[in-house]
């Protein structure tokens, strides 16, 4: 072949453009025939374009997403998954490029990995001994789509500045999703009647994403100190989650904030007191909102109420599941397939055999429904995960204060305490497919590489904002 036919070969850098055109008038073309779709095209395509170029923009958009998905919640098609696949798509873009600069998940974390695998693995197994194998194929798609956040995140989050815009913008989609819940309404549903919801229109899971959005607001209070209006804001946003947290008469999210404040008075380090004025602050918040509320008597009751809401009724026949398929369990996403079956199974009664029956509910407990569907074996490979993703963030906020990193420290620190709200707070939720749960353990191996790749002579004085922020790679 000559020198000259060789210039003329397409090049990356030729097609790119080239492609970038064909979309757009593709898009143009449907635009035309249907609207609607026309615009989720172009904004799809944006999201593409942003997460191509800097793919931490991508894993932020994503963060954003999934608490708002109002249009198409828990679907099998969702806007959430929809932006999912293409975070997916340019994240086999980057890899693609990076060559050997890219960051190995498997190589750095080869017990993370192994637990990932094992895990997805298995959930596939069990459609051999499972009632309905179609269940389970979707309970392991939704799986490995969450696991595949891992990657990505390890791929992503390369600088300190990234894991400040997640945290930022965790906490924007925690107060956006308040702001819906105050412009719609509660939903008209009996449980949630009368509680602030959010835009996922689920009191008990925005009860969640609002306890973890102020651990991460205070902790972008500490980080962004030098930042202009940035710590008067996240303070304000802290506060402002304490009070809509309770606004979601949430017993276990109110169980899961104590466990927080504990967490941080024992695991706070230099900022213990800190965590103790918060937990102070959130106790009065608490009261004067119960107090002054409308309802304030009903509220107060719901929350220091015995009752269970059917939970005890649940968790009885889940646990009959577990005695009855201890080591395998009946299979992913079976657990309403199977769980009435093992309504009459033992004597007693079920006082809330409706919640079995009529409208089999899943079992509001992450770690007795993955017990009862994958057994012994998923439910040690689930711990396993959950292990080596805290026991990562504790060690780079070790090192962090190893080094004297003061943001970086606040930073890891405010991950381990919000995982151990989230997770105490599962204990009355089956949240196994959260897409805030994976990412936040998926942060934990990318900031122990944060910790590991900075350099032995930063001192703290170096890691705060303004210069930090003005100098980030």
């Amino acid at each position: 072949m000559t020198s000259s036919a060789l210039s003329r070969r397409p090049t990356s850098s030729r097609l790119i453009p080239l492609a970038l055109l064909a979309l757009a008038v593709l898009v143009g073309f449907v635009a035309g025939l249907k609207p609607p779709l026309g615009v989720a095209l172009a904004l799809a395509l944006i999201f593409l374009l942003v997460a191509s170029w800097d793919l931490a923009l991508g894993v932020c958009g994503f963060v954003l997403i999934a608490p708002l998905d109002v249009i198409s919640r828990n679907s099998d098609v969702s806007l959430t998954k929809g932006a999912g696949a293409l975070l997916v798509l340019a994240w086999i873009a980057a890899v693609a490029t990076q060559g050997r600069a890219k960051r190995s998940l498997i190589t750095s974390h080869p017990w993370l990995t192994a637990f990932l695998v094992g895990f997805i693995a298995w959930s596939v197994l069990s459609a051999i001994w499972a009632e309905n194998p179609a269940d389970v194929y979707r309970s392991t798609m939704r799986f490995a789509l969450n696991a595949v956040l891992f990657p990505i995140v390890y791929l992503a989050v390369r600088d300190r500045r990234h894991i400040i815009w997640i945290l930022a913008v965790f906490v924007l989609g925690a107060q956006l999703s308040v702001l819906w819940g105050f412009l719609v309404g509660p939903s008209a549903g009996v449980s949630q009647a009368g509680r602030l919801t959010g835009a996922r229109a689920d009191a008990n899971a925005l009860a969640v994403l609002l306890l973890v959005s102020t651990v991460f607001a205070a902790a972008l209070a500490v980080v962004l100190r030098g930042v202009p209006l940035a710590a008067p804001l996240s303070l304000g946003a802290a506060l402002l989650g304490v009070i809509a947290l309770f606004a979601t008469f949430s017993r276990g999210g109110v169980v899961a904030l104590v466990v927080v404040v504990l967490a941080g008075i024992v695991y706070g380090g230099r900022w213990r007191k800190g965590m103790a004025l918060l937990g102070l602050t959130a106790v009065l918040l608490g009261a004067v909102y119960l107090a002054g509320s409308a309802d304030g008597g009903s509220a107060a009751d719901r929350l220091l109420s015995s009752s269970t809401s059917g939970r005890s009724s649940i968790w009885t026949v889940g646990w009959r599941i577990v005695e009855a398929n201890p080591v395998i369990g009946v299979g992913s996403g079976n657990y309403t397939v199977a769980e009435p079956h093992y309504l009459l199974t033992s004597p007693g009664v079920i006082p809330d055999d409706q919640f079995i029956i009529d409208t089999p509910l899943v079992a509001h407990n992450i770690y007795l429904h993955i017990l009862a569907e994958m057994g012994v074996i998923g439910l040690v490979l689930f711990l396993g995960l959950l292990g080596v993703s805290i026991a990562s963030a504790v060690r780079a906020v070790r090192i962090a204060k190893e080094r004297d990193d003061q943001a970086l420290e606040v930073l890891g620190r405010a991950l381990v305490m919000a995982l151990a709200g989230m997770l105490a707070a599962d204990f009355f939720l089956s949240e196994q497919y959260s897409k805030q749960l994976w990412l936040l353990l998926a942060l934990g191996p990318a900031l122990l590489a944060i910790a590991q790749a900075q350099p032995q002579a930063r001192r703290a004085r170096d890691d705060f904002p303004e210069r930090h922020l003005a100098r980030s790679r």
